[in-house]
């Protein structure tokens, strides 16, 4: 495809998955000769560095949750004058809204919106069959985006279904990622484990994730809780509920067996992954967890809730194992499984998801099917439908 200016807009740059996944693709784009820039709503963190060490240019607007919508479309609107953007392509619910209400006050050839989850909003205010505030919006500026894609098809078929976007406007993107970084590595098993005091016979279960009640840690804890030999739960990430989880462990008597490593940036989580014998999953809902993606290319098998993404990415009983959402029982029952499989058959699971990250989810396939929707976009033709692109 011949070089475009890229302008991919994001609600954030910090450790999230879709944060992650955004750097990755300004990554390849600018590998493959393209101009690109990346903008960040809200200020920049952890992935805007990684990029800024890569030569893109990374710009924030500045803004915290609570921003002013006519200075932030101002600010939009000035960097696109600046950049000249073929396409804009933004990613998650307030980028996305942003770019289309910009584009009624600047020309933009093209505006592409990507969610990155199959409800973006908290499941409290409704069920996952009910259209939401956010999926009105989605609707009610639609002919502000050429095409909106979804992370997983669950994501898409819900859009569809509940009127979001119509079907001839969408499309399934899948996430991502860079398989040469996430990969098995005894090295770093062993001094992962060294560090941590672990045997090398002792069963470890790695989680990694934002402790929010999305991630539904609490079931995984009460999980862990129903199982005396359930071995070690490393869990990675940050969050509001923190104390409370941790409080949670005292109270069910797993203190000693769950350790809290807070935020840890992604070229550790590697050395965890590897470190780990096995990648537990205890999400109410998900797009595509790119977290799931990076244990599976490390070789670990997987304990995953039918939390939305996840189903497309796990094989049941060839790369891992799939449980009911916000049950205990069932994923300790799923947990006790898969450590009591024999050691080369969990292997074998471990290398099945290799394989099928390799050959469906590498950053450089995932970058072919966007320039195709770039060039689409872009070339004057009528946005074609999921299934044509």
């Amino acid at each position: 495809m011949s070089e475009k200016h890229i302008l991919l807009f994001s609600t954030s740059m910090d450790l999230g998955g879709a944060d992650r996944q955004v750097m990755l693709l300004a990554r390849e784009l600018k590998r493959r000769g393209h101009m690109v820039r990346v903008v960040s709503l809200l200020p920049g963190g952890d992935m805007a560095d990684d990029l800024k060490g890569d030569a893109v240019q990374v710009d924030s607007l500045g803004f915290n949750r609570k921003f002013e919508l006519p200075k932030a479309v101002a600010q939009l609107r000035a960097q696109i004058r600046t950049f000249q953007p073929d396409v804009v392509h933004a990613h998650m619910f307030h980028a996305n809204m942003l770019a289309r209400i910009t584009r009624l006050f600047t020309p933009v050839d093209a505006v592409v919106s990507t969610s990155h989850n199959v409800y973006e909003s908290d499941p409290h205010q409704g069920s996952l069959r009910e259209v939401t505030a956010r999926e009105r919006l989605y609707r009610l500026t639609d002919f502000l985006s050429e095409i909106t894609t979804n992370v997983a098809q669950v994501g898409t078929d819900r859009y569809v279904r509940v009127g979001a976007v119509p079907k001839e406007k969408s499309k399934t993107i899948h996430q991502g990622m860079d398989v040469s970084k996430f990969h098995k590595d005894s090295a770093a098993r062993e001094r992962i484990r060294s560090q941590q005091d672990i045997g090398e016979k002792e069963f470890v279960w790695l989680a990694v994730g934002t402790l929010t009640e999305q991630k539904d840690f609490t079931t995984l804890l009460k999980a862990v809780a129903k199982q005396p030999a359930s071995g070690k739960v490393w869990i990675l990430g940050k969050g509001k509920l923190r104390s409370n989880l941790e409080q949670l462990t005292s109270e069910l008597g797993i203190k000693n067996r769950v350790q809290f490593h807070g935020s840890v940036p992604p070229n550790k989580v590697r050395g965890y992954m590897n470190a780990a014998d096995a990648f537990v999953l205890s999400s109410r809902w998900e797009g595509m967890p790119l977290v799931l993606l990076e244990a599976m290319a490390c070789e670990l098998p997987i304990v995953s809730t039918r939390s939305g993404g996840s189903e497309e990415l796990v094989n049941h009983g060839e790369t891992g194992l799939l449980v009911p959402t916000q049950s205990p029982n069932e994923l300790a029952r799923g947990m006790e499984q898969l450590m009591e499989t024999d050691e080369q058959y969990r292997h074998k699971m471990g290398h099945s998801g290799r394989e099928r990250v390799v050959k469906h989810f590498s950053i450089e396939s995932i970058a072919d099917e966007w320039e195709n929707i770039y060039h689409t976009v872009t070339s004057g033709e009528k946005t074609r439908t999921a299934g044509d692109i």
